[in-house]
């Protein structure tokens, strides 16, 4: 007998503050976006300098 994932959906909530919620989840998901962007350019600048730091040597 083989056993099959079942998915149990998400209880839907219609409340004020959960409908809030859901209007912002999209502009923290679009924050934390910006912020690794973000590092990533700090990493890449950390990296070259590395670089060019063992260049110069």
């Amino acid at each position: 007998m083989k056993k099959k994932e079942i998915e149990i959906p998400e209880p839907t909530d219609f409340s004020p503050k959960a409908f809030k919620k859901r209007q912002r989840e999209p502009a923290l998901a679009c924050a934390e976006i910006a912020y690794l962007k973000e590092l990533e350019a700090l990493d890449r600048q950390k990296q070259r300098q590395k670089k060019e730091k063992s260049l110069k040597d």
